[in-house]
């Protein structure tokens, strides 16, 4: 949630005195760290895929739906796999198209690299969600509702569910340039730790 949703929670508890808004530490990591990551496929365009959530990757047509519509896309895909989810696409002889690259679960710093790197996202993972806005990267989320409604507010997130015209539309929206002018900041600055800490030492000093 947004750092004005977390207080507004906790006004709603009762819970006034004390709360300091400093912002979302795992944006100031996202951002640390991504001084040390490389681009890992040069220039090249690709879409960015991470599936690993029970209610897609255990009910055969929400994943063949999915599948399907990316393999209707005509750039390449890196398709990060988890053992169980690609376990489930085997046994399932479940096909993909040449433009599909299944990579082994990347690192943190990979995933990353990829993140800033690629076009656009599709996942089902909530902390991915976040982190492509982190990278200001359109995120199609493939579920049917999401944690994080600030992203789809601010216009870098569609919430499409799993029928596959939708994923499909969503992946037109996904290959035009996004407009970071107007975008919010939900997460604060990047600053998050920085602000923890300054507090900390003139509250105990």
């Amino acid at each position: 949630m947004s750092k004005e949703t977390a207080v507004s929670n906790l006004k709603t508890e009762g819970i006034i005195e004390g709360v300091f808004n400093a912002g979302y530490v795992m944006y100031d990591s996202a951002i640390y760290f991504s001084k040390e990551v490389i681009n890992p496929i040069g220039r090249e365009i690709f879409v960015l895929v991470s599936l690993h959530m029970a209610e897609n990757t255990e009910h055969r047509s929400r994943l063949f739906n999915i599948l399907s519509a990316i393999n209707e896309l005509h750039i390449k895909v890196i398709f990060s796999v988890l053992p169980r989810t690609r376990k489930i696409i085997d046994n399932e002889q479940m096909k993909l198209s040449n433009n599909v690259r299944i990579k082994e679960p990347f690192s943190y710093l990979s995933m990353l690299g990829h993140l800033e790197s690629c076009t656009f996202l599709i996942t089902d993972s909530g902390g991915l969600q976040k982190e492509a806005f982190f990278f200001r990267k359109k995120c199609i989320t493939v579920r049917d509702e999401t944690e994080w409604v600030e992203l789809v507010e601010c216009g870098t997130n569609k919430v499409v569910g799993t029928n596959k015209e939708d994923i499909l539309n969503a992946i037109e929206w996904g290959m035009q340039p996004l407009a970071t002018n107007n975008i919010s900041r939900p997460f604060g600055n990047a600053n998050a730790a920085e602000l923890i800490v300054n507090q900390i030492l003139e509250t105990f000093h």
